[in-house]
C-alpha cells in the first residue's frame, strides 16, 4: 500500500506491506485524512517521531479485517476514529497515532477496536474525519468557566472559529473572537477568561494582562515551544491556567450527525497522497481557514 513516511531527509510517498490486525485491533480501509498542524510538526521535525512512522491521524473510512477478539464490529462498517489511546480513567493522554505508531497518510491502518466508532450510512467521511478537531474545541467547555461570563477567543484561525461556534452552541453569548494583533485594545482586568488557539510569550503575558482577577486562561493550542510568563502577576491575580485536551468524541460526531454545528464552509478540498507529499514539504498546506484532506483512493 501507499503511505507518507517520515524518514531521516523529511518524509516520502513509500510503498510498504498491508498491516494485519492484533487480537484487539481492526484493519482500517481510510477514505479521507484531514491535515493537522500536529501533522506539519511531525514531517518538519518540530516534533520528533521514529522513522518510517505512517503520518497522520484525522481520519475515517470502513472496516476491512477484524482481530480475532473485536465483535462489536463487522465487516464493512463506516467508522471514525479517537487518534490518541486513553488512560485507564480515559483520559487521552497516551499513544498517538502519526506520531508515536503508525497513522493513517495511506491506504490502511490497524488500530485498537476501543479507539473506533461507528458512522450513520448517510455521514460524510469528511465530516466524520473532522469529529477529531471538534472533540478537540469541545475540550474547552470543561474549563472553570461560565456561560453568562465575557470572555474572548484569540485568533481567527480554522481552530478558533470551530471553538467559537461550539461555544455559542452550548450557550456562550458574551464570547468573541479576536486577533493577536489587537489584543493591546483590550483593557486591562476586562475579561472573565481568555482561551488561546496560537500561543507565544507576548501572547500569554497579554492574557494575563487582561483577564480580571480570579479569572481563567484557557490553554487550547498544541505549540512546542516555550511561552515564558511573569509568574508573580499570575500570582497576584489568582488566575486559573487550565489546560484543555479532548471533551468527548462520541458527543463530537452527535454534533456533526445532527447538523447542529455548522462546518462545511471550513471543510476544504482533497488531495491524493502524492500532492499531499508536496503540501507537506512546502507552505501550500495552509489553504486559508479551510480544513484540507489526503485521499489514497
Amino acid at each position: 500500500m501507499k503511505a507518507i513516511i517520515k524518514t531521516p531527509e523529511g518524509i516520502t510517498l513509500a510503498e510498504i506491506a498491508i498491516p494485519q490486525p492484533k487480537a484487539n485491533e481492526v484493519l482500517i480501509k481510510i477514505q479521507l485524512t484531514g491535515l493537522c498542524r500536529t501533522d506539519i510538526y511531525a514531517a518538519t521535525g518540530k516534533i520528533k517521531v521514529k522513522d518510517g512512522t505512517i503520518l497522520g491521524h484525522e481520519f475515517s473510512g470502513t472496516i476491512e479485517k477484524l482481530g480475532r477478539n473485536v465483535l462489536q464490529f463487522k465487516l464493512g462498517d463506516r467508522v471514525a476514529v479517537m487518534p490518541i489511546m486513553p488512560d485507564k480513567d480515559g483520559n487521552y493522554i497516551g499513544d498517538m497515532l502519526g506520531i508515536n505508531v503508525h497513522g493513517a497518510f495511506a491506504e490502511f491502518v490497524c488500530v485498537p477496536a476501543q479507539l473506533v466508532f461507528k458512522i450513520p450510512k448517510k455521514m460524510d467521511f469528511r465530516k466524520a474525519a473532522y469529529a477529531e478537531p471538534v472533540a478537540a474545541s469541545l475540550a474547552v467547555l470543561q474549563a472553570p468557566i461560565q456561560k453568562k461570563q465575557r470572555g474572548i477567543i484569540i485568533g481567527t484561525s480554522r481552530i478558533a472559529t470551530l471553538t467559537l461556534r461550539i461555544m455559542r452552541l452550548y450557550g456562550f453569548t458574551s464570547v468573541r473572537m479576536i486577533t493577536p494583533e489587537r489584543l493591546q485594545t483590550i483593557k486591562n482586568d476586562s475579561c472573565d477568561f481568555a482561551i488561546e488557539t496560537f500561543i507565544n510569550n507576548e501572547i500569554l503575558n497579554e492574557m494575563v494582562r487582561i483577564v480580571k482577577p480570579k479569572g481563567t486562561i484557557v490553554l487550547k493550542s498544541r505549540q512546542y515551544t516555550p511561552a515564558p510568563l511573569v509568574v508573580a502577576t499570575v500570582v497576584k491575580k489568582d488566575l486559573t491556567l487550565c489546560g484543555t485536551n479532548y471533551g468527548s468524541f462520541k458527543e463530537s460526531l452527535a454534533l456533526l450527525t445532527n447538523k447542529k454545528l455548522k462546518v462545511d464552509d471550513i471543510l476544504g478540498k482533497t488531495f491524493s497522497l502524492e500532492e499531499g507529499v508536496a503540501l507537506l514539504k512546502g507552505t501550500e498546506w495552509e489553504h486559508g481557514n479551510r480544513k484540507i484532506f489526503f485521499s489514497a483512493t
